[in-house]
Formats: structure tokens, sequence, C-alpha cells
């Protein structure tokens, strides 16, 4: 996408651990995403960038096969962007292109979760990739615009979608642990039940005066002038309580902000694009 910008340096990196370590199937750094501060509403890309959330994003290394599984439901971050081994992302690409799946979210969950039920995943400390954060031009806000978040799960081709989604990941699970295909099913089944009530709860708490509340301060922050400090300083403080410390979130002078060097020249593209 032409709003991710990855880092050379961690490519390398993640190469030369899968190199040395045989047992893990994905590696990458941190990741996180940027907010832009944009010359004109009507144009959210153009602009400096001011706030950035860097994730806190963690190896997965368990032996199990399920137990990596249940592990990368919560919390869920995605290992699309991880530097695989050739053989093995092009075997995944070949169950999403061969499976079909109309349902983009389950079709990113599935890349991901194909993954971590393979092999081990690690975490490097250095930056691996920063991404524009939820540009309305992004396939996931399209689709949830079309569908919604939560109604797209009542289209009549989402069950079947489902379905076979839980059969790709069961049976990389079976052979793994060498364990019942029905009985490693079922239990994925369970963590994603899981997840999804998390995901639903947020959901049914988005009409909560707590969440209008942002909603309206997101708004009045959004109408500020773009060269105010205020403005760079109020999205600070809105991304820090929506992070509930989830995330780091830093503004991009910010002096204890890390990775600053290899930032600033993706500040400057930002900028000049």
């Amino acid at each position: 996408d032409d709003d991710d910008f990855f880092f050379k340096d961690s490519i390398e990196a993640s190469i030369d651990f899968l190199e040395k370590n045989p047992g893990y199937v994905s590696c990458r750094g941190r990741s996180g995403t940027f907010m832009v501060n944009a010359v004109s509403n009507h144009d959210p890309v153009k602009g400096d960038v001011d706030v950035l959330t860097l994730g806190k994003d963690q190896s997965i290394e368990l032996d199990s096969s399920i137990e990596r599984i249940k592990y990368h439901f919560s919390p869920y971050t995605v290992s699309y962007y991880d530097v695989h081994r050739s053989d093995l992302l092009q075997k995944i690409f070949n169950i999403l292109r061969e499976l079909d799946l109309n349902d983009l979210f389950l079709a990113e969950l599935l890349t991901s979760f194909l993954t971590v039920a393979t092999g081990k995943i690690k975490r490097l400390p250095g930056l691996h990739l920063m991404r524009q954060s939820n540009p309305s031009s992004s396939s996931a806000q399209s689709t949830k615009g079309k569908y919604g978040a939560v109604s797209r799960m009542l289209r009549e081709s989402w069950s079947d979608d489902f379905n076979a989604f839980i059969d790709a990941i069961g049976k990389v699970v079976s052979s793994v642990d060498g364990t019942d295909l029905e009985h490693s099913k079922k239990q994925i089944r369970e963590y994603y039940e899981e997840y999804l009530a998390t995901g639903l709860r947020r959901k049914f708490l988005a009409d909560s005066p707590q969440t209008s509340l942002l909603s309206t301060a997101k708004q009045k922050i959004r109408n500020m002038d773009n060269k105010s400090t205020m403005k760079q300083a109020s999205y600070w403080v809105l991304e820090q309580y929506k992070s509930a410390n989830k995330d780091e979130v830093y503004l991009m002078n910010d002096s204890s902000l890390p990775h600053s060097k290899v930032l600033q020249p993706m500040r400057d593209v930002i900028k000049k694009h």
C-alpha cells in the first residue's frame, strides 16, 4: 500500500534471524501507525506527521500450534507484514486463492493464523513498519462502510467463509500437533468466539456516553487550525486515552520518540507529497 513505510534495516535483520533460527517461520521488528496533520480536511493524505502510535507486539514462541493460535487471538496483532519463509508464504497465498474468501477481514486473519499455526514468530526491537492510521481510502474502511463491522457477518457468504477459515487452520494445527482435526477445529472456534465477543462489546458500546464524548472530541480537534500546537497536543492526549496502555503514543517532535532517526525520512516524504 502507498501508506505503508517499511524500514530496510529491520527487513535485513529479520532475514538474518530466520536464516539462523530454523524453528521460526516469520519475523519482523516493531510496527506502528501515524496520523497526518492534513493541509485540508478534503485531502487527509497531504500534510505533516504529528502523532505516532507504536505497538507492543510480542513474539509467539510456544511449542504447541493450538497454544500459539490461542495466544494470537488475544490480543490479535497482524503477522501479514512479517518477513516469511518463501515456501510458507507461497503455500499460505495458494490456500487463500483456493478458498477465495469474500470477507476481507477473514482473509487477513487466515494469512496471519496459518503463519502462527505453522510455527513460531519473532519480534525484534527495531522499527519495521509504519502505516497511516485508518485513511478513508483504505480497503478496511471501505468494507466497514459498505457492510458494517458486524453486519458483514449476516451476509449469505460469511458462514461458508468462516467454515473454510476454521477448516484450513484446523488442518495445520492437527498436522503440527498430531491432534484430532475436529477437536482442533472446535478449539479454534472457541478462541474465535472469545475474540469476536470482544469486538461485539466494543460495537455495542459505540453509542455509550463515553464513546460519544470521544467522537465529539475528535471532531473538535479535527476542526482546529492545522498549524496549531494545541491540535497536535490534543490528538496526542486523545490517542493516549484510546490506547489504554496497549500502545505507546508520541508526538513527532517528542524528544523521547524511539527510532526518531529512521522516522524522519518517512516524515519528509509525506510532507513533499
